[in-house]
């Protein structure tokens, strides 16, 4: 909808809004989505440091300043882009999810029984949080404006109409395919043993049934290029 925003009306979302609403309307939602933008920016840097962590061992806390600097750097000395399209090239890095996922093929059947909790099921909070983070992982409320002004910037008009829904729709279902893949290979492999994921640590083991000693640099290359590029996105 804000590609659509963009091409038909020439304006990102958070111009149409300042527009129609007014400036004191706008500064709420604003607001509210640089507090939200300071934190998505943080913890992507810790997840930046966290996958060189994995790889060198070294504490995730002394990676975070040069993470940072990293980042400013690419933004400070690359064109958009690069930094869209090498990103992007980098990125397809993350397919290790969908692979392992399709290496451990636990049928549609046992999928599905474990799509939704059983009603008595206690752990259904947490199961419902899960998701609902899942969701907002998908959805972080920079993306739509970053959507937006780059198809502003690259002068969307009403011909681009169809390819901005190539583009939304292929572009989702990557980015949940590849979710849903990392789920999958934490289930079949960590489930069983009754281990309970509460590091990047534990994930990155369960890689290493599908691949072996590539697992865990795998899994760190993966965790490192999608945190960057998020990264990225969420300063720009």
């Amino acid at each position: 909808m804000t590609g659509r925003l963009a091409a038909v009306s020439r304006h990102t979302l958070a111009d149409a809004i300042r527009e129609r609403l007014g400036f004191p309307y706008f500064a709420m939602p604003l607001f509210a989505e640089l507090v939200v933008d300071w934190l998505v920016l943080a913890a992507e840097i810790g997840g930046a440091a966290s996958a060189l962590q994995l790889v060198t061992g070294i504490s995730y806390q002394i990676w975070a300043i040069p993470v940072a600097f990293s980042m400013w750097l690419v933004l400070w000395l690359g064109t958009f882009g690069v930094i869209e399209n090498g990103i992007a090239f980098l990125g397809a890095i993350t397919l290790v999810f969908a692979i392992g996922a399709v290496k451990l093929w636990p049928g549609i059947q046992h999928i599905a029984t474990g799509l939704l909790p059983a009603p008595s099921d206690a752990k259904q909070p947490q199961y419902w949080f899960t998701g609902i983070s899942i969701i907002g992982s998908l959805m972080s409320p920079y993306i739509v404006n970053f959507y937006a002004a780059g198809a502003v910037e690259e002068k969307w008009s009403t011909k681009d109409i169809a390819t901005n829904r190539v583009v939304a729709t292929v572009g989702m279902s990557f980015g949940s395919t590849l979710a849903l893949g990392l789920l999958i290979v934490c289930a079949v492999v960590l489930a069983p043993q009754g281990i309970k994921v509460e590091s990047y640590d534990d994930v990155a083991k369960a890689f290493t049934v599908p691949f072996g000693s590539w697992g865990i640099p795998l899994f760190a290359g993966a965790l490192g290029v999608a945190a960057f590029g998020a990264g990225l996105e969420v300063a720009l």
